[in-house]
C-alpha cells in the first residue's frame, strides 16, 4: 500500500498500542494498587547510611558468603565456624545471628506470600482471606487448600520477594 509518512507512522503508533496494551485484569491491579500514588519529583532525602562493619561482622559475613555460594549444609557451616574460632582466635557469629546481621545491614526484608501449591494464584489482595484456590482452569475450580494444617495455619506453598526500595536504596 502507498501510505503517506504521517499515515505510516500513525499506522506504526497504533500497532504499538495495540501491542503494549494492557489486559483489563491488569489495568484493574495496576489502579487497585496504585490508588491515588504519583511518583515525588525528587527522591526522599532520608537516605540509609551505609555503616562500617566490625571485625567480628566483617569476618562472620565473610564465612556466611562463603557458605552460601557453596550451598553447604549447616553442619558445614557450624563445623567450618568451630574451625576458625579454634585456628584464629577470631569469633564468629552463629548462623541464625549473621543471618538476622545481613538483614540488618542490607535493609533487603523478604516478604513471604503464601500461594496455591499449583501456582495458580497468591493469598494477597483479594485472594489474602481465602482459606483455598478459586482459580478457574479449563471449566474446572482448583480448590487446592490453602494449609497443610489448617489449625496451626501450615501453608502448602509460599513464595518470597524482596521490596524493590530495599534494592534500589542499596544501589
Amino acid at each position: 500500500t502507498n501510505l503517506t509518512p504521517n499515515q505510516n507512522q500513525a499506522s506504526s503508533k497504533a500497532d504499538l498500542d495495540a501491542y503494549f496494551a494492557l489486559p483489563p485484569s491488569v489495568i484493574k491491579l495496576r489502579e487497585e494498587m496504585l490508588k491515588d500514588y504519583t511518583c515525588p519529583i525528587s527522591p526522599p532525602s532520608d537516605s540509609i547510611e551505609a555503616q562500617p562493619l566490625t571485625k567480628l561482622e566483617y569476618y562472620s559475613l565473610q564465612h556466611y558468603i562463603i557458605w552460601r555460594t557453596t550451598n553447604s549444609t549447616v553442619a558445614t557451616y557450624k563445623g567450618y565456624r568451630a574451625v576458625i574460632v579454634q585456628a584464629t582466635n577470631t569469633e564468629i557469629l552463629s548462623l541464625y545471628k549473621v543471618v538476622k546481621l545481613a538483614l540488618d545491614k542490607t535493609h533487603l526484608f523478604p516478604i513471604v506470600v503464601d500461594m496455591c501449591p499449583k501456582s495458580c494464584i497468591a493469598y494477597t489482595g483479594d485472594y489474602a482471606h481465602l482459606n483455598c484456590c478459586p482459580y478457574i482452569r479449563g471449566g474446572v475450580l482448583c480448590k487446592t487448600p490453602r494449609y497443610r494444617q489448617a489449625e496451626k495455619n501450615i501453608s502448602h506453598a509460599q513464595f518470597k520477594t524482596l521490596p524493590i526500595l530495599g534494592t534500589i536504596c542499596r544501589c
